[in-house]
């Protein structure tokens, strides 16, 4: 699947050759590491917190965008910590 996804991703990026997309994407991908590593966490934690069925289907959809989020201001946030800054690469 994440193959799939990769080889979307390359015919997609030659195709759209765009400025501001070019640096959204920079932009991501300073957290993508910190991201991979706390989303697990977070696809554990949450719902055993908030007692959330992880088979319905608004979980599987609206979930998804929620962990990515949650996940990226985290990065963000420590990212801004000096303290933290070392912790996630």
């Amino acid at each position: 699947m994440s193959a799939g996804v990769f080889v979307v991703g390359k015919f997609i990026g030659e195709k759209l050759k765009q400025e501001k997309l070019q640096k959204v994407i920079y932009f991501l991908s300073q957290y993508t590491f910190g991201i991979y590593l706390l989303h697990i966490f977070y696809v554990m934690v949450i719902p055993t917190i908030c007692g959330i069925n992880t088979f319905s289907i608004l979980w599987r959809t609206i979930g998804v965008l929620f962990i990515f989020s949650i996940s990226f201001l985290t990065c963000f946030i420590a990212k801004k910590i000096p303290f933290l800054k070392w912790l996630l690469p």
